[in-house]
């Protein structure tokens, strides 16, 4: 893994001020980016192909959530290796907080 485009990274620092760690959707960060959203579209996929947000599905719907930077900062470091081989992405956030309770 490697750190993040520069585009992607200012994307993912205004939509951490903006909404944290709380759920958001893809028109609400268009809204927050104030770009189009094929822009948005294209950011979020990128953004979870790099492992930056999580995606929450409920039903048809999708929201997003950003990852704390802290864990992307560890994850390029190499201090999360071979999570890439978990197949059930959606445990990712609770085996890296495991990891680093238990590394220190």
């Amino acid at each position: 893994m490697s750190w993040a485009p520069r585009w992607i990274g200012a994307s993912y620092s205004r939509l951490y001020v903006y909404f944290g760690l709380k759920p958001f959707t893809m028109k609400e960060a268009s809204r927050v980016l104030r770009r189009k959203d094929s822009f948005c579209r294209v950011l979020l996929s990128q953004m979870v192909k790099r492992g930056l947000i999580h995606v929450e599905r409920n039903g048809r719907r999708r929201s997003y959530r950003l990852k704390e930077a802290l864990e992307y900062v560890l994850e390029v470091s190499g201090f999360f290796s071979n999570l890439e081989k978990i197949r059930q992405r959606e445990y990712m956030p609770l085996i890296q907080k495991v990891m680093l309770a238990t590394s220190t």
